[in-house]
C-alpha cells in the first residue's frame, strides 16, 4: 500500500505571490482543518558540505537527527529523513500520522511511478511505508512551505543543521546522482594528482609561458581557433591521441602504417610532402630558423610573423584535410 502524498497546499499556487504571514496562516489552517487528529511529524534535510537528515515529533518532544554515510544532494538529504521517520513510526503502536516535508522535489520523487535518479531511495521508502501500513499505521505525506513560521518546520530545520556536528551516521542508498558526484570527485583528484606529479609539474611553467606567448590570428573561425589550441597543447585528435582515449581502433596512420602523432603528420607523412614543402617555403620567408616543430607551433618574436606563420599552418591543415578531424 502506497502512502498518500499531497504535494500542494490549497490556496498556495506560487510561493512568490504571497507573504510569509499569508503562507503561515494558510498552512496553519491546513493543519487545523485536515490534520487535527494525526500525530504530526516534521522532517528536513541539510546540505552544508556534508548531508544530514532529521525529524521531530513536537507533541512527544522527540528529535532524531543523523548524518548520511556519503554526501548527497539537498533532495537526497530530504529523502533520507523520510525512511528514518517512517521506521520510527513502525516501532510505535498503530496510529494515524501526518509527515510534513518542505521539499516538493522529494515528495514528487516518492509520488512518481517512474524510475528516477533516486529510485533506490524511493523503493526503500515505499517498502517501509508498506510495512507500516501492514502494522495498522495510516501515513499521509504532506508538503508545507518552509521558513514561514511553522514551529515544527523550524524545529526540524534546526535539528538537521545541528546534525552536522557529532550526529550518528546512517547508511542510505547510493543514487545515480550521488554516484556521478563521487565519480567526478575521483576524476578530479586523479587529474590533480597527475597534474602535480613531477614530470608534469616540472614542464608546466615552460608550457604555460610558451602558450601565453602565442596569438591567434584575427578573424579566424572558432573551429580553427579550437584546433590551433589543441595543437599547441598537444591534444589534437591524431590517430595516436584518439586511440589513447578510446576514440580510435588504432594509433597508426592509414596511408603509411606508422604511429600518427602531431610531429609525424607535420614532418614525416609521405602523402603530405607537397603541401609540407609549401608550408616550409612560407615559413622560411619569415626567418632562417630550421624547419622544426618549434618553428611551426612555437612562439614568434614579431606579431606580424606569428600571424603569417599561423595562417600558413592553417592553409597546410586545410590543403591536407587534417583540419576536418583534428
Amino acid at each position: 500500500k502506497r502512502s498518500t502524498v499531497h504535494n500542494e497546499v490549497p490556496g498556495i499556487s506560487k510561493k512568490a505571490s504571497l507573504s510569509s504571514a499569508a503562507f503561515k496562516q494558510i498552512s496553519l489552517d491546513l493543519l487545523h482543518l485536515s490534520y487535527a487528529n494525526q500525530i504530526h511529524v516534521y522532517m528536513d534535510g541539510s546540505f552544508l558540505g556534508g548531508s544530514t537528515g532529521a525529524f521531530v515529533i513536537p507533541s512527544r518532544s522527540i528529535t532524531v537527527k543523523f548524518k548520511t554515510a556519503h554526501v548527497t544532494t539537498s533532495t537526497g538529504s530530504e529523502l533520507a529523513a523520510l525512511p528514518a521517520a517512517v521506521e520510527f513510526v513502525t516501532q510505535e503502536s498503530s496510529s494515524i500520522w501526518a509527515i510534513f516535508c518542505d521539499s516538493k522535489g522529494a515528495l514528487q520523487c516518492v509520488r512518481s511511478l517512474r524510475r528516477g535518479n533516486y529510485h533506490q531511495m524511493v523503493h526503500c521508502i515505499n517498502e517501509i511505508c508498506h510495512r507500516a501500513a501492514d502494522q495498522g499505521h495510516d501515513i499521509v505525506l504532506q508538503w508545507l512551505p518552509g521558513h514561514c513560521g511553522i514551529s515544527g518546520n523550524h524545529l526540524a530545520d534546526d535539528a538537521a543543521r545541528c546534525a552536522h556536528d557529532g550526529a550518528p551516521t546512517q547508511l542510505i542508498p547510493l543514487s545515480r546522482v550521488d554516484a556521478a558526484r563521487e565519480l567526478r570527485h575521483i576524476a578530479h583528484n586523479a587529474t590533480l594528482a597527475h597534474w602535480n606529479s613531477p614530470p608534469n609539474s616540472n614542464q608546466r611553467p615552460k608550457n604555460l609561458k610558451s602558450l601565453l606567448q602565442k596569438q591567434l590570428p584575427s578573424k579566424i573561425s572558432r573551429r580553427d581557433a579550437t584546433m590551433l589550441c589543441r595543437l599547441w597543447t598537444g591534444v589534437a585528435f591524431t590517430e595516436s591521441f584518439s586511440h589513447r582515449i578510446g576514440m580510435a581502433d588504432s594509433s597508426m596512420c592509414e596511408s603509411c602504417n606508422c604511429i600518427e602523432t602531431i610531429e609525424y603528420f607535420l614532418f614525416h607523412c609521405a602523402q603530405f610532402d607537397e603541401d609540407r614543402r609549401t608550408l616550409q617555403c612560407a615559413l622560411n620567408r619569415l626567418d632562417d630558423r630550421s624547419f622544426n616543430e618549434a618553428k611551426i607551433l612555437g612562439a614568434w618574436s614579431r606579431s606580424t610573423s606569428a600571424q603569417k606563420a599561423t595562417r600558413a599552418l592553417l592553409r597546410y591543415l586545410s590543403a591536407t584535410s587534417l583540419k576536418d578531424r583534428l
